[in-house]
């Protein structure tokens, strides 16, 4: 399947590598804001063409798909381009920034025919199965989740060409819809879609950035969830505890570390992968997860089969996200 991209970040890289390590796939063109930029990124990743006009390149190219990871503010815009052209389009997450959008969207999904796919790569790591069928397993033992989420970028990460990063009207929000959405969408996988929310709490906020510390508690099939999302310190990528009358579950750090506790002794034992959460460009290729996504897309759209992947569940996630950062 022939694809082509828009944006020019790290995670269009990472999209790149995985794209161009599936057999019979490879991206042909890629669509930036800045000529010089996006030639270089075309270099660095071994595309053949590079535009800055996604019209004129959908009209080159004739790709069989495109993948956006541009601007959250963009998607919406960029799909409906998209769409004039391609039956198959991918797009980053959060697939759209106002919940206004995803009426829209829906409609335009239905009158143009083509399916539309969102990114949520996790799904296919192996933490994520893993902790699946441990908290499944258990779901009647369990009362109480507590997760932390850390997302500490630094200075470099909101400077220019990003600065998006730190403006609400480009980016949507902070950090819970940024890079928390991914853990919003693992838990309402595995406790249920339906989450009542009881309080939210804004700890601090850093006026030069979107992000800020939220204190949310949530409750799903009677389980008590207290997430915590932050960017004010460096600490630990994450940080999850499941708790139960008899039962314990930790994930904490860089690698798993799982604690089962019975009546007649207590289990630890240790996972064989790194957490996805430390991000670099190599990483995406290197644990699969974005390769394996892609790889289900183009299983799921090949021949006149149009299928789009976490759709409803995209939308869902962003209503629940804005419900909480609205919440009083």
């Amino acid at each position: 399947m022939k694809f082509c991209l828009i944006g020019t970040g790290y995670a269009a890289a990472g999209h790149a590598q995985a794209i161009n390590k599936i057999k019979g796939s490879n991206v042909i063109a890629v669509c930036g804001s800045s000529k010089e930029h996006t030639r270089r990124f075309a270099n660095k990743q071994k595309i053949f063409s590079s535009y800055t006009n996604i019209m004129k390149m959908l009209k080159n190219e004739q790709p069989d798909a495109v993948l956006i990871a541009s601007i959250p503010s963009q998607h919406y815009a960029d799909i409906a381009m998209c769409a004039k052209y391609v039956k198959v389009i991918v797009v980053e997450k959060p697939v759209v920034t106002a919940v206004n959008d995803i009426r829209k969207l829906k409609m335009l999904i239905k009158s143009t025919k083509c399916s539309l796919s969102v990114v949520y790569q996790f799904r296919y790591s192996k933490f994520y199965s893993r902790l699946k069928s441990k908290i499944q397993n258990n779901l009647s033992n369990i009362n109480y989740v507590s997760l932390q989420l850390s997302d500490y970028r630094g200075s470099k990460y909101y400077a220019e060409p990003h600065g998006w990063r730190s403006d609400l009207r480009k980016s949507g929000g902070g950090i819970l819809l940024q890079h928390g959405i991914h853990w919003i969408n693992i838990l309402r996988s595995i406790f249920g879609p339906d989450f009542e929310i009881l309080s939210v709490q804004k700890i601090c906020e850093n006026k030069s950035q979107t992000e800020s510390t939220l204190n949310v508690n949530l409750l799903a099939n009677n389980i008590k969830l207290d997430l915590m999302f932050t960017s004010s310190s460096p600490s630990r990528p994450v940080s999850l505890n499941i708790y139960g009358p008899k039962f314990m579950y930790t994930l904490n750090g860089a690698q798993f570390k799982e604690i089962i506790q019975t009546k007649l002794h207590t289990i630890m034992t240790y996972a064989f992968e790194k957490l996805p959460f430390e991000i670099n460009l190599n990483s995406y290729a290197r644990n699969g997860s974005y390769k394996q996504f892609l790889e289900e897309v183009i299983q799921k759209n090949s021949g006149k089969k149009r299928e789009s992947l976490f759709l409803q569940e995209s939308f869902d996630d962003i209503n629940l996200i804005k419900q909480i950062y609205n919440f009083k």
